[in-house]
């Protein structure tokens, strides 16, 4: 907790760092009026450069995502739900707009949470792909979904392909 305490840590055996690739696989069995359905995807993420990280969801899975905060609403404006997706927060810092809109403070340009949502039902996203990160001066961002149609009871939706894009570059200093 002290760093003018600190010491030099010598005699490592020369390190590997691996080939930077993440894979997380998930399968789910289930029986639905009488029948077996099965379903599985995965999220994959690589390295492609010490600061710039590129991302694969196939047939996306939020099942482990933290629930929301109970919030009794007694306005006439929706509430406020920040994204706690796996696939939608790393590397989120890069689709922020911060300061851009100084008399409109709440203006979010791209908001992530409406991403395979629809009134409040989920709506599958079958692909998505993003690249995150920072190379040399420039923040690099690009995010790619692809979700399902939806047909359920009183809701119709069609498939989208939703892209968002961002690249921003550090001028002298900052």
């Amino acid at each position: 907790t002290n760093l003018v305490e600190a010491g030099r840590l010598g005699g490592l055996p020369p390190m590997h760092q691996g080939r930077g690739l993440d894979m997380r696989p998930y399968g789910l069995i289930r029986k639905e009026n009488g029948d077996w359905k099965i379903n599985g995807g995965f999220d994959v993420s690589k390295n492609l450069a010490p600061n710039l990280n590129a991302s694969l969801t196939v047939n996306t899975d939020f099942a482990e995502t933290e629930v929301d905060t109970r919030q009794v609403n007694l306005t006439r404006f929706d509430l406020f739900y920040p994204e706690k997706r796996p696939f939608f927060l790393e590397g989120a810092g890069v689709f922020e707009v911060a300061g851009s809109f100084p008399f409109h403070p709440d203006l979010l340009p791209f908001f992530s949470r409406r991403i395979g949502l629809y009134e409040g039902r989920e709506v599958p996203i079958i692909i998505g792909g993003k690249v995150t990160g920072r190379q040399s001066r420039y923040n690099i961002g690009f995010l790619d979904v692809q979700t399902d149609t939806l047909n359920d009871r009183d809701v119709n939706v069609r498939g989208q392909n939703l892209l968002v894009a961002r690249v921003s570059r550090d001028f002298w200093r900052q």
